[in-house]
């Protein structure tokens, strides 16, 4: 597929996620139509060429591929490296719209217990966990807790749409053992450049 066919693929998916959250009321609405219309981009599977190839795969990483100059909503390409595991969390405000494109992931959800009353505790419990194969399309409301992991040999690459870029953005990160919850703040995703322009850095979905 020519670099002109991925962009009209990712074009198609820009202008209907626009339709949608313009003329959809609630906010389950949107999610719904958008989780639609991200199963669609992700048969195209020459997506992730040409000029949207990602620079590499071997660390956490998400690039942009799309900021609306208006909506402010951003679609990402995700990297999981082999054996990830990521950690519970939540990214406040945003909503975010996930679909594996490349690999297999194990996405999870939990119900937090306590009151939140007790500052820097949390007990939360698994509600569902999903093993997603390419083509699999979940989404997370603003708030809900969650977590993606990479138990497979290869890396997996998932393309994420989110109301907003996380860069800045106040949200909460999760341990399980020791049930404790730490405030955080997101990085934006990097623009996709030379591989040289990347430092190695660890981070999180």
């Amino acid at each position: 597929m020519s670099s002109q066919q991925v962009r009209h693929s990712l074009a198609a998916f820009v202008a209907e996620t626009d339709r949608a959250l313009r003329s959809e009321r609630g906010l389950d609405a949107k999610l719904e139509r958008v989780a639609a219309a991200l199963g669609t981009l992700l048969q195209d599977r020459d997506l992730l060429s040409g000029e949207l190839a990602l620079p590499r795969r071997t660390v956490w990483e998400s690039y942009l591929l799309y900021e609306h100059p208006e909506l402010g909503y951003v679609v990402t390409a995700l990297i999981h490296p082999p054996g990830w595991v990521g950690p519970p969390h939540e990214h406040g405000p945003t909503w975010t719209v996930y679909g594996v494109c490349e690999g297999e992931e194990v996405i999870r959800r939990y119900a937090r217990l306590d009151d939140g009353a007790r500052e820097g505790y949390a007990e939360l419990r698994e509600t569902r966990a999903i093993v997603a194969g390419v083509g699999t399309v979940d989404w997370v409301r603003p708030g809900e807790i969650h977590s993606e992991n990479n138990p497979g040999a290869d890396p997996s690459v998932a393309i994420v749409v989110r109301s907003q870029n996380l860069g800045s953005v106040p949200q909460h990160l999760f341990d399980l053992q020791r049930r404790s919850v730490t405030r955080i703040y997101g990085r934006p995703a990097l623009p996709l450049r030379k591989p040289e322009a990347h430092p190695e850095r660890a981070g999180r979905s």
